[in-house]
């Protein structure tokens, strides 16, 4: 495992990092700064392949979380955003000195890039600069998040003027973006442009002996869904070809350095101890919250939705987690096999929304907790990571409540023979699997009658949605909060295909069902995510 959890920086406001060291002799130094928002969901994978190939080369590398997002402590609706985010980056470049002992190479993919540049006397205490597809106008780009950003209601966010990605931009954080320009004039430090193929030509004139490579896939990698976002490998060849190159040489034998795996922040006058650690047979990563002093009878354990890592939707479990701490709560996040931080089992794929070890994992992550002292356990999950908590309350009975968020219930398993006791839920003959996957099919699925389901159950052809509800509801103690937004496919497999079956469910003592009107399916809205919290 080289990618370790590593916070730094000013005592009161610890950046958070993952730092990806060589197993072998240190032959430099690099510090990858990514985009903000949901761009960086979407580059998240590709970014931490960077670092590994960077590592494979001897590269010690570190991928920084800015101030207040990711891990790092703060807010997004703090002030000073795109300065703290500066800051951030020269404390990381500090950091990466002290720890490597030899000036870094600079990624910086979109705002990233942009952002470095302001860094002061950034090219005196850097080897080299890469700029991959970096935003050039600040005031364009502001446009452009304003555009794919959902509006707020002001007199409940007076300060929010637009949310990406489940992320809120305050008016003085657009203001503030909107005055940045990449320009680089006569840089005194060795670089690299990576721009996109449709790109014709660079939109600011390069410093001497810069250069310049238009290659195809960051559209690939940023202009979709996270869960389709594809790693363009041409390109972190080229940007690790051109660092092995142009890194500088340490002097002499670097050792493994100790890190920092914990940070303290305050909130409503209470001291919240954030630490991180790899739990489990196969090195899953983990972030634990609790109240300094505080036993943490009752636990929280939140759960990967789709590929988001681990701060969960525009950061929500963040907030959550901090609300839970400050009411005494212990809360676990987790990145469950294969997804953020966290190696694919052996065997498995990576970016596997639905894990098949993710009750190995859950159950690792519940040991933890109840090694800490923790009494009572609940899950959190959203969408994949509600249907998930399933899977890990079967291998765990120390979980006694799963709160399932916009729950994915109509998805169809049909795993390998070996695999199929890892589900709460049951199979799918893979010849009817095919065709439930296909959303665009759902209208015609939902015109056939609930007693055609239950005979395809019967047959174990169609599994019913509702087996892994029903097998945990059985289960004493347990409690179940089903919450949903309008239309959820979900919800709507339940009532259509399930019926009456469902409906006996709802009606079980400790089995609650809440429908919330203004919830999107990602929990992005920041008025539906208060409701929800």
């Amino acid at each position: 495992m080289t990618a370790s959890p590593h916070y730094f920086g000013p005592t009161h406001r610890r950046r958070f990092s993952m730092l990806h060291w060589p197993s072998g002799a240190v032959q430099g130094s690099a510090l990858i700064c990514p985009p903000v928002a949901y761009e960086a969901v979407c580059a998240h994978q590709s970014l931490r392949r960077l670092a590994e190939e960077f590592a494979e080369r001897g590269i010690a590398t570190m991928r920084l979380d800015y101030d207040g997002t990711g891990n790092s402590i703060g807010d997004a609706r703090d002030a000073g955003r795109v300065e703290s985010w500066i800051e951030s980056i020269r404390d990381a470049i500090v950091e990466l000195i002290r720890l490597a002992g030899v000036r870094p190479v600079v990624v910086g993919v979109r705002l990233g890039g942009t952002l470095a540049m302001q860094v002061p006397n950034i090219a005196s205490e850097t080897a080299g600069v890469v700029l991959w597809d970096p935003v050039v106008d600040g005031r364009r780009y502001t446009r452009s998040l304003k555009l794919l950003g959902n509006s707020v209601d002001p007199d409940v966010h007076p300060d929010v003027e637009t949310v990406v990605g489940g992320i809120p931009f305050t008016r003085e954080t657009l203001g503030a973006l909107a005055k940045l320009r990449l320009e680089l004039g006569d840089v005194r430090t060795r670089g690299l442009v990576v721009l996109r193929a449709e790109v014709a030509a660079p939109e600011t004139e390069l410093p001497t002996g810069w250069e310049l490579r238009r290659l195809p896939g960051t559209n690939r990698m940023l202009d979709t869904d996270a869960e389709l976002a594809d790693v363009p490998q041409g390109i972190l060849d080229a940007i690790t070809e051109w660092a092995v190159r142009n890194v500088a040489r340490p002097a002499g034998t670097v050792d493994m350095p100790i890190l920092e795996q914990s940070a303290i922040e305050v909130a409503d006058g209470h001291r919240i101890v954030h630490s991180s650690r790899r739990i489990g047979p196969n090195g899953i990563l983990a972030f634990e919250t609790c109240r300094d002093g505080s036993a943490g009878r009752v636990g929280v354990l939140m759960l990967n939705n789709g590929v988001a890592p681990v701060v969960g939707p525009g950061r929500s479990w963040i907030e959550l987690a901090r609300r839970c701490a400050v009411e005494g709560h212990r809360v676990v996040r987790l990145d469950l096999s294969g997804l953020g931080e966290s190696p694919a089992w052996p065997g498995y794929r990576e970016q596997d929304s639905y894990p098949v070890r993710a009750g190995h994992d859950i159950a690792s992550a519940v040991d933890l907790m109840k090694a800490s002292g923790t009494e009572t356990i609940t899950t959190v999950g959203l969408c994949s990571g509600a249907l998930l908590s399933f899977d890990g309350a079967k291998r765990s009975p120390d979980i006694e409540t799963i709160i399932s968020i916009n729950g994915r219930f109509d998805k169809p398993f049909h795993d390998r023979r070996r695999d199929r006791p890892d589900r709460a839920a049951r199979q799918t003959a893979r010849v009817a699997a095919i065709p439930l996957h296909k959303t665009p099919l759902v209208p015609i699925f939902e015109r056939v009658p609930a007693w055609f389901w239950s005979v395809c159950d019967r047959l174990h052809i169609v599994a019913l949605p509702t087996h892994a509800i029903s097998r945990f509801v059985e289960r004493r103690p347990s409690r179940l909060v089903l919450i949903f937004g309008p239309n959820e496919l979900g919800l709507r497999s339940l009532r259509r295909r399930a019926g009456r079956v469902f409906d006996r469910l709802v009606s079980t003592p400790g089995v609650t069902l809440v429908e919330v009107d203004t919830l999107d399916h990602s929990m992005f809205d920041l008025g539906a995510r208060e409701l929800v919290f």
